[in-house]
């Protein structure tokens, strides 16, 4: 899928609110990325703090918490 090379593991940060889909996003990309998945986007927004190398950010745009727009 995905020929990171030289450049190591990708890391990408998936929020949803839907427990399937947060593993069906997970199994897709198992063999390519490194992924971090959360149904919280209070718990995601303070691991994008914790770690600078997430290269990109999947969200749901419709979650009770917080919407994908928020977040």
């Amino acid at each position: 899928m995905f020929n990171v090379g030289i450049f190591g593991s990708l890391k990408v940060l998936y929020v949803d609110d839907e427990p399937e889909n947060l593993q069906a996003f997970s199994y897709a990309l198992i063999d390519d990325c490194e992924v971090e998945t959360f149904q919280s986007p209070a718990e995601a927004l303070r691991a994008v703090e914790r770690d600078p190398d997430i290269a990109v950010i999947v969200t749901d745009i419709r979650m009770p918490e917080m919407d994908g727009f928020e977040f």
